[in-house]
């Protein structure tokens, strides 16, 4: 399935975030107020690769729901003219979020469409100093978006 891309706008008003977690989604919609002008097209719940195989399917049908199971999927790709934004979602961010987010910029570094610099940015309600360290020796941005509110 190809991935649906929205214009900011229409993305702010969608009533459900598609692949959103309910406890991730007032990050989500909080991320989007902010950076309305910032991008011009979003995705959620970004299909990254293939997934992982089965060493223990027997059947197609096992082994695409296991491919399906293992599927890395980035919570939020933006796009501008200059720049794409993957962002990662965390209600308690903890370090292991970075590596993920890191995973997850260099997956879409390689996807067809992505024709820019690749940004990675971890929204949360709560973290510490080794998330802040770790996503700043990567060069990557934290928001918090304490209490937010759908």
């Amino acid at each position: 399935m190809a991935t649906l891309w929205f214009d900011m706008a229409t993305a702010i008003a969608l009533e459900t975030l598609p692949g959103i977690d309910v406890d991730e989604a007032p990050l989500v919609r909080a991320w989007l107020r902010e950076h309305e002008a910032d991008y011009d097209v979003v995705a959620f719940n970004v299909k990254l690769g293939e997934g992982r195989p089965s060493f223990g399917a027997d059947s197609p049908a096992a082994l695409a729901a296991w491919r399906g199971m293992t599927q890395l999927r980035a919570d939020v790709v933006a796009r501008s003219r200059s720049l794409t934004c993957v962002v990662e979602a965390k209600v308690i961010a903890r370090v292991d979020a970075v590596t993920q987010l890191a995973r997850y910029v260099t997956l879409v570094e390689r996807e067809p469409w992505c024709k820019t610099g690749v940004h990675g940015e971890l929204i949360c309600d709560v973290t510490d100093n080794a998330v802040r360290s770790a996503l700043a020796a990567r060069g990557f941005t934290l928001e918090y978006f304490k209490g937010a509110e759908s």
